[in-house]
């Protein structure tokens, strides 16, 4: 009896530890979404401020992104700028689909002419950029890429929220870029 209640602690312990490492699955009502992609940006590192440039302090335009492992049978790519860390829950700073699964980047500024843009949390159909109230510790931003197993056919101006939720529900993959910012 000793032996099997061992057993099952060691399983317990071990499946506990297997939960999320960074690799398998991530954050909110998106978990089941393996992170499979790379994410990257040639402005900025993982865990590293973002430069003000991409601010609303600076030009404004979205950043450089290159993104690699895409899953095969992939439809289309998305992508979703969102802070965590806004004092009113999570705002949405760009979301865009309908990019072409061939593509594995964004030049700084750039939108593919194939692309449609939600609205974001600001109310504008555009990228909207960093701009956390002054004063405030530092904001998370994640800039996530996901591969999508159908083409989502959104139509322009959709809101944000609404246009992530789609993308959730066919994405059958995900990057996952976290940089911050403060004013």
């Amino acid at each position: 009896m000793r032996l099997l209640a061992a057993a099952l602690v060691a399983l317990t312990l071990v499946g506990a530890g297997c939960g999320s490492n960074g690799s398998g699955t991530s954050e909110g009502g998106s978990s089941k979404i393996p992170n499979d992609l790379t994410v990257k940006s040639s402005a900025f590192a993982d865990g590293a401020r973002i430069p003000q440039r991409y601010s609303c302090e600076g030009a404004g335009v979205s950043p450089p992104l290159e993104w690699h492992k895409v899953p095969d049978g992939t439809a289309e790519l998305a992508i979703v700028i969102d802070d965590p860390d806004a004092p009113s829950g999570v705002f949405y700073h760009w979301v865009v689909t309908g990019i072409a699964p061939g593509r594995n980047h964004l030049e700084e500024g750039e939108l593919p002419k194939e692309a449609v843009v939600a609205t974001a949390s600001s109310g504008k159909a555009a990228y909207i950029g960093m701009c956390p109230p002054s004063g405030d510790k530092p904001h998370h931003y994640r800039f996530k890429v996901y591969a999508l197993t159908r083409s989502l056919h959104l139509d322009a101006g959709l809101p944000a929220k609404d246009a992530v939720t789609r993308v959730e529900g066919a994405a059958v993959g995900r990057g996952t870029l976290t940089a911050l910012y403060s004013r």
